[in-house]
């Protein structure tokens, strides 16, 4: 039900707009949804532990972070400061589905653009289920 990038398995959960894990982390582009699986579907909270680089901080300015479970949206949170984060959120019962895998994303309203037009969104650490 939760995922660390320094996991083995951990790519095998990416559906789009995530890299190859470094060291324990991810660079996500700017809308990564991952497929979790969620064991129960009652008293259940998205946790997601990320950091926003400084240095595409510094381009972007203060970054708006839309979550999703199934398409449902469950928090917009806004970001003011760079480094690392938490966000933890109960998600409704009827938006998981017990024994079977769900999508979570999460879209950045201001990716960083590097000099190659490459958009990034976050640092990527921990993501999953949590009671």
């Amino acid at each position: 039900m939760f995922i660390d990038m320094a996991d083995a398995d951990a790519p095998t959960h990416f559906i789009k707009d995530l890299d190859m894990p470094h060291d324990g982390w991810v660079f996500t582009g700017p809308s990564p949804t991952l497929r979790l699986f969620a064991l129960v579907d009652t008293h259940m909270k998205l946790r997601v532990e990320f950091t926003l680089w400084d240095v595409a901080f510094r381009q972007t300015g203060p970054v708006e972070l839309q979550f999703r479970v199934n398409g449902f949206d469950l928090a917009k949170v806004r970001y003011d400061s760079p480094g690392p984060k938490i966000f933890e959120e109960p998600v409704p019962p009827e938006h998981l589905g017990v024994g079977e895998e769900s999508t979570v994303s999460i879209t950045v309203d201001q990716p960083w653009v590097a000099q190659d037009g490459k958009k990034f969104g976050f640092i990527l650490q921990r993501v999953g289920f949590v009671r």
